[in-house]
């Protein structure tokens, strides 16, 4: 059983590259056919891209938190600031 343990969290790496193709490549596909059909260009392509940064963006935070929390890295929710200035 350690070993399908092993493998979820290989997998979760794993994936990570194609969730952040798609995340990059479907808002700028979808920006590319709006440019097409209503001749828009190169406006539906660009907000596309800009979509698309702010997605892999949103993944790659989800993931630090996800690592972080898994590794239990951080201040606690009972953490207490003591140092003065």
């Amino acid at each position: 059983m350690a070993a399908l343990g092993n493998y979820r969290e290989y997998s979760e790496y794993l994936s990570l590259g194609a969730e952040i193709t798609a995340g990059m490549l479907v808002p700028i596909g979808a920006g590319y056919l709006v440019d097409y059909y209503w001749q828009t260009e190169p406006w539906g392509v660009l907000i596309g891209m800009l979509v698309g940064f702010f997605q892999v963006f949103n993944i790659i935070i989800k993931l630090v938190r996800r690592s972080t929390k898994k590794e239990g890295k951080g201040p606690s929710k009972n953490h207490k600031n003591t140092s003065r200035k």
